[in-house]
């Protein structure tokens, strides 16, 4: 529900509940004290990373408190690292021309392959060879697919509404 880290002692768990029966194991077994760092990429991707101290004095309290922002930025730089070595991060993925670019941000933002033939002025037998070109590229079977497959992988940025 968050994008910021946050320390343990601040979750909202209701007394009674799975959550706070957990945090309870977790403290039995010297996970005291501790922070984490929701993790949501523009991959759909969602992790966490946490640290924890095995004691709840107030300066470990003070130690968690100081980590926030360092942990904040150690998560993005981890969660990368790991996608890159764990396979997540698509290095087979072809690469799109500049050409196939510019065709799948403007049927992104609505433009019938007629329509982006003259922004683009080309023919539109190009704008669809270019836009099959793409799906091609990404493994799926229709343009909108295309478009959702490469704004998530970061190929084209469609502009904002």
């Amino acid at each position: 529900k968050s994008i910021l880290p946050i320390e343990w002692k601040n979750l909202p768990i209701e007394p009674g509940s799975s959550e706070f029966k957990m945090m309870n194991d977790a403290k039995k077994f010297g996970l005291q004290n501790g922070v984490s760092m929701p993790i949501h990429t523009p991959h759909g991707e969602f992790g966490i990373l946490s640290f924890s101290i095995d004691n709840d004095t107030p300066a470990a309290h003070e130690t968690t408190y100081r980590s926030l922002p360092f942990v904040q930025i150690l998560a993005s730089h981890i969660h990368e690292t790991l996608r890159r070595i764990s396979g997540l991060y698509d290095e087979a993925l072809r690469p799109l021309s500049k050409r196939e670019q510019e065709c799948l941000k403007w049927a992104a933002d609505g433009k019938a392959a007629w329509e982006i033939a003259h922004i683009l002025r080309i023919s539109e037998r190009t704008v669809n060879f270019h836009l099959n070109n793409t799906m091609q590229k990404l493994e799926v079977c229709n343009r909108q697919h295309a478009v959702a497959k490469a704004t998530l992988k970061g190929l084209i940025q469609p502009s904002p509404f």
